[in-house]
């Protein structure tokens, strides 16, 4: 499989966890409260193992993308060093 197609994948099943995160907070938020037992409970195993879902995507989407940050963040480091030392040369 590409990498594209890969990080495509990827980010479609962030948004799609995402989303039932959203939709069970909300169930679980409004919908029910406190009673509804047996639903409550299976909307509470959904919320959580979603999340559990999410986090490990967004896991996998850091170390897809882990080069590009380590090459952003030293462009970032090397601009402000730049900025600080034109202030102290003044």
């Amino acid at each position: 499989m590409k990498r594209a197609k890969f990080n495509y994948l990827v980010f479609v099943a962030q948004v799609l966890a995402t989303l039932l995160l959203i939709v069970s907070a909300l169930l679980l938020w409004f919908a029910f409260p406190r009673g509804y037992f047996m639903t409550r409970e299976l909307w509470v195993d959904i919320h959580k193992w979603s999340g559990v879902a999410l986090a490990a995507l967004v896991l996998i989407h850091v170390a897809l993308h882990w080069n590009w940050f380590v090459y952003m963040t030293k462009q970032y480091l090397n601009s402000l060093r730049c900025v600080l030392y034109r202030r102290k040369k003044r």
